[in-house]
């Protein structure tokens, strides 16, 4: 049914998620899903029921379900273990519901705030317009897949709303901050938490290294970054501005541009680093808010071994940033 009309709007995801009983009006047929089975009009039947449907503990059954969490280290998760796969989960929801499609864009995170609250009856946490306050750092490492940008302001820069498209989120590996949240506020538009937002911002500690755009291309002509002292060049995932150089180039060249290093990774899938000789240096890159003056706005994803930045140059280059 994915390539159905319904599949791929995003109030539908919500919807299908959340109910307990669908009754489907497809193309060419109907289908009957519940807590208990599947059934076509055509004849298949199923007597086990699908991962998308909820059950009587509001969406948390159905998560840790479908999905297995691997990737939070940090001790203080250790203990909470149901809330690590809760999180798992939720980077695989936001990863099928960032493409659908919405004929008012500002319904962005209203028409999945349904699935927000469910899941913070086990979270319990704050909610800062898509991301969990204490999964901040990895929630901010998302990286844009296939985004374009949006006309009207729906969330801060620094938030997978922010843009259209696929938010890969998410870190693989041990994980450890580097950066330092100072404050972390949303203004909400209207009464929802978990709905519509009018501004949000985050103060943090962490290095940030000014780049430069590389003269030499990546292997498939997209544009290189390499800190402003040297190091190796650094792949530009940028958000919603083309990552050709021959698109992008001018309008890059005319910017001030940042690394901001928020964590590091160790190992991955079937790479294990148990002696934490490689790590990965996962951020954003950031440059100056021309309307916040003092801000800086995202633009895009860093994920760069760390030795191209130098592990010293980072370790020197703290500052307090201030992140619209």
């Amino acid at each position: 049914m994915r390539k159905e009309p319904l599949t791929k709007r995003a109030w539908g995801f919500q919807e299908r998620i959340l109910a307990r009983r669908i009754l489907h009006f497809a193309s060419e047929q109907m289908y009957w899903e519940c807590l208990e089975g599947f059934e076509a009009e055509q004849g298949l039947k199923l007597e086990y029921r699908l991962p998308f449907i909820n059950d009587d503990t509001e969406l948390v059954e159905y998560v840790d379900q479908r999905y297995k969490m691997t990737h939070l280290s940090k001790p203080k998760y250790q203990g909470f273990a149901h809330s690590s796969k809760l999180m798992g989960n939720w980077h695989e929801l936001l990863c099928e519901y960032g493409p659908r499609e919405l004929t008012n864009p500002l319904d962005k995170l209203p028409a999945f705030s349904g699935i927000a609250k469910s899941l913070n009856k086990s979270f319990k946490d704050e909610y800062l317009a898509g991301i969990w306050r204490e999964f901040l750092i990895e929630g901010l490492c998302w990286q844009a897949l296939r985004c374009k940008p949006v006309e009207q302001y729906r969330a801060p820069s620094w938030s997978w709303a922010s843009v259209d498209g696929i938010p890969a989120t998410g870190l693989l590996g041990v994980t450890e901050e580097v950066a330092n949240i100072l404050e972390a506020k949303v203004e909400v538009d209207g009464d929802n938490p978990y709905g519509r937002v009018k501004d949000g911002w985050i103060k943090l500690e962490a290095p940030l290294v000014k780049m430069s755009l590389s003269e030499a291309k990546g292997p498939t002509g997209h544009m290189l970054f390499r800190s402003e002292k040297g190091g190796d060049d650094c792949f530009g995932m940028l958000d919603t501005i083309n990552r050709s150089y021959e698109a992008s180039v001018e309008l890059i060249k005319s910017m001030e541009v940042y690394a901001l290093i928020l964590a590091y990774t160790y190992g991955g899938p079937g790479t294990p680093d148990p002696e934490r000789k490689n790590p990965c240096a996962h951020g954003i890159y950031v440059t100056p808010a021309t309307d916040r003056p003092g801000c800086m706005r995202r633009i895009g994803a860093v994920v760069q071994n760390v030795k191209e930045f130098g592990a010293d140059e980072l370790a020197s280059s703290r500052a307090t940033v201030t992140i619209v």
